[in-house]
């Protein structure tokens, strides 16, 4: 679902973003890049993401589900510079896309995190983060992040 353009569709309403996912993520080996680094980051995002459901589910305070989002908003971009930081080292053909689609999704996470501080339903616009991140990074692991792992495999050899 990432174009060239970069978009993530979230916002346009794209319906395999906006789909409702009503438990917690299962991480499965299918979403390894077998590069330890960022496999670790990707299983720890989830981890919080996880976290995340959990106080949804649990009807924490808003304070604890603040800041869960802000060290999830900060953690992403923690993770980006990491494969960034990566595709540059190596000169990973792919970088000026990689890089604009994760600009998109911070984006998208921007307008998101927004509309969650200006709305009169907060559950559902933590509901929309959770979703909209689970099924964004799912796919970019799937698509975009197994390109640049089966390329730094090469590169290590």
């Amino acid at each position: 679902k990432e174009s060239l353009k970069y978009d993530t569709g979230f916002m346009e309403g794209d319906s395999f973003y906006t789909e409702r996912i009503d438990m917690k993520f299962k991480w499965t080996d299918d979403l390894l890049l077998k590069h330890l680094t960022i496999d670790n980051q990707h299983k720890e995002l989830f981890r919080r993401l996880n976290n995340l459901y959990d106080a949804i589910q649990e009807g924490q305070e808003e304070k604890e589900i603040n800041e869960t989002i802000a060290f999830l908003n900060e953690y992403v971009t923690t993770h980006f510079i990491a494969e960034e930081t990566l595709m540059q080292r190596y000169d990973y053909p792919d970088y000026v896309t990689h890089k604009g689609i994760h600009v998109a999704f911070m984006s998208d996470m921007d307008k998101l995190l927004a509309s969650y501080a200006n709305s009169p339903d907060p559950y559902q616009s933590i509901l929309d983060i959770y979703n909209m991140c689970v099924r964004w990074l799912q796919d970019h692991i799937q698509e975009t992040d197994k390109k640049l792992g089966q390329f730094l495999a090469k590169q290590s050899r």
